[in-house]
């Protein structure tokens, strides 16, 4: 059979409603603690999806194939 069989029930959210994290086992484990606080990574987040959509509006992404 040369086609692909498709089942919905292996879809998952593309977004989720919450993302919950728990860097503990990390530092317990590895001695790791976090350097970037939260409000920071909001802001790394939120510049990275400006920076996002001007290079889409300024055609940056366009791809033309030939």
């Amino acid at each position: 059979n040369d086609h692909v069989r498709y089942d919905p029930k292996y879809e998952r959210p593309s977004e989720v409603d919450a993302l919950i994290g728990d860097a503990s086992k990390a530092h317990d484990l590895l001695g790791w603690k976090p350097t970037v606080l939260v409000a920071e990574l909001a802001r790394i987040m939120v510049d990275s999806d400006i920076r996002q959509v001007e290079d889409q509006l300024a055609g940056a992404n366009v791809r033309i194939d030939r």
